[in-house]
């Protein structure tokens, strides 16, 4: 195939304490397309900008 792409969800799921006690939950993801070559398509920066996870990707 001359122009196959991939996607890739990425996510990140933690739970932050403070020092206090309080915990914190952060759920984030990401869509990622992904060429024949195996390289993240569209991105030219290093860093990826998660945004908050949508309720169907929760656990």
């Amino acid at each position: 195939m001359s122009n196959a792409k991939a996607k890739l969800m990425v996510g990140v799921a933690s739970r932050i304490r403070e020092k206090r006690g309080k915990h914190h939950k952060l759920d984030l993801q990401r869509l990622l397309l992904v060429g024949k070559d195996g390289k993240i398509i569209g991105k030219k920066r290093k860093k990826i900008k998660l945004r908050h996870t949508s309720k169907k990707w929760r656990r």
